[in-house]
């Protein structure tokens, strides 16, 4: 990537998240799974898509505009995650037209099914918002990373339009694979 996305984060300027996520949802729910969830249901419920070019505002700009590509929303998501103590990174993937950036979560529980499970309880009961499935992305050490995308996923863990516009492939039986990874960029 000729930009090194962590860079471009503010986690400081949102300082006030989790408490704010808190008061708003005061259920027990792990907060993994109620910070990246409401951060990726607020953000991609509020935030519009436009063609920015390749300068990124700052997080705390574009979170008055809500507007931006790709990797403007990925940094602002980005930002609001660190700030809630989420572990995070970015990756990139090529396909033919075009390049896209999105960020990915960590949860610390690696369970998948319990991760799931609480997901989907998660935006059911305190969203309304009834997911298909979940999908998550292994890495070299076995650690799973969920997929938050700002621009393409309705929620965390959700890959069917990153699938529908070819960024991700199915993999002989074993899920998904990336088409054309460029990077990742762990936070």
């Amino acid at each position: 990537m000729s930009v090194y996305y962590p860079d471009h984060l503010q986690p400081s300027k949102f300082s006030f998240i989790k408490q704010v996520i808190d008061e708003e949802f005061p259920k027990p729910y792990p907060d993994w799974v109620k910070y990246s969830s409401v951060i990726h249901n607020r953000i991609t419920s509020n935030t519009e898509y436009h063609t920015s070019g390749s300068n990124i505002p700052e997080p705390s700009k574009m979170m008055s505009k809500l507007t931006g590509d790709c990797q403007d929303q990925s940094v602002l998501i980005g930002s609001l995650m660190a700030a809630a103590d989420l572990d995070i990174r970015f990756t990139r993937v090529k396909r033919r037209g075009g390049a896209h950036v999105l960020l990915e979560t960590r949860p610390p529980v690696q369970d998948t099914d319990v991760v799931c499970t609480l997901l989907n309880k998660f935006y059911s009961n305190e969203l309304n918002k009834e997911i298909g499935k979940i999908s998550w992305d292994t890495d070299s050490k076995g650690d799973k990373w969920f997929i938050a995308d700002a621009t393409m996923s309705n929620y965390v863990g959700d890959t069917s339009s990153l699938r529908s516009k070819g960024y991700i492939r199915d993999s002989n039986g074993r899920g998904w694979e990336w088409n054309n990874l460029k990077e990742y960029q762990e936070v």
